[in-house]
């Protein structure tokens, strides 16, 4: 079985580079599971609402500094087409998942069918990882300071 890998960034802003150096970590596990291909990353803004300006921030960084492909799940303002979701999460060497609202995050994977990708994804030994929100969506229990369901 090969390494699972899941990384937890407990705070800082891509916007700003203060992870600078744990996201060229991150990008190095990606390309090593890519191998000779051009990795794949594939970002989650769910917790802050599909906000496409993070996208936008990581996208700059994952492609303009470590040379990933980089692609966006969004599930929060449409219908969320399964096979097409699934088509990127198949791809994806690496989903990293945003910071913001917790509770609602995980609600709403749950109601878009994302949960059992992103499950599938962890089994395939996809690099798992996010900031904030993203890095405790990956636990079963957490504390939170977004309101309760």
């Amino acid at each position: 079985m090969a390494e699972r890998t899941i990384i937890s960034i407990g705070g800082g802003e891509l916007r700003e580079r203060t992870t600078l150096k744990i996201d060229e970590y991150v990008a190095g596990r990606a390309k090593a599971r890519a191998g000779e291909r051009r990795a794949n990353a594939l970002f989650l803004p769910t917790a802050s609402h599909d906000f496409m300006p993070d996208y936008k921030t990581f996208h700059k960084g994952y492609t303009g500094v470590f040379d990933l492909k980089t692609d966006v799940a969004l599930c929060v303002f449409k219908d969320v087409d399964l096979l097409r979701m699934r088509e990127k999460f198949e791809k994806a060497d690496m989903i990293y998942v945003g910071g913001g609202d917790t509770v609602f995050m995980i609600e709403q994977w749950k109601k878009t069918g994302l949960l059992p990708l992103i499950r599938a994804a962890y089994e395939r030994d996809v690099v798992l990882c996010g900031l904030s929100a993203g890095a405790i969506c990956w636990v079963l229990e957490m504390y939170t300071d977004s309101a309760t369901a």
